[in-house]
């Protein structure tokens, strides 16, 4: 993993803050660096589905909408939510980034970690 890596993924980071903002959409952090022994803890409690996240690399970070009243999250995720907006023009930003709201869909089920917005992790690059 480079450096360059982390600055790329920080700068779509802002972007997609800015659009989020743009949307009167407010997103807080709720997770980005992750040591191995937390992410195996995830694993084994059924939290993460990877060895490799892409937090281990400083280069996802796990973002939640608040609600209008700028307390409650808005933890709940469905089809054309503001999560898939989110997710969806996080896409468009460069060729690694990944939404986890597509980690695990179909047709009848949004995906399972609509939360999650992050590069591809370095040992998963083609």
């Amino acid at each position: 993993m480079k450096t360059r890596d982390r600055w790329e993924f920080l700068r779509c980071l802002a972007a997609l803050i800015t659009y989020a903002s743009t949307r009167d959409l407010m997103v807080i952090a709720t997770d980005f660096k992750r040591t191995r022994e937390t992410q195996q803890h995830l694993v084994e409690t059924g939290k993460s589905k990877t060895l490799n996240s892409a937090h281990l690399y400083w280069l996802a970070i796990d973002l939640a909408i608040l609600e209008p009243d700028g307390i409650t999250i808005e933890w709940r995720h469905r089809p054309g939510d503001a999560y898939e907006q989110l997710g969806n023009y996080w896409k468009t930003l460069h060729p690694r980034c990944q939404w986890g709201g597509d980690f695990g869909r179909s047709a009848e089920h949004p995906g399972w970690d609509p939360y999650h917005f992050g590069f591809t992790p370095p040992t998963a690059l083609s």
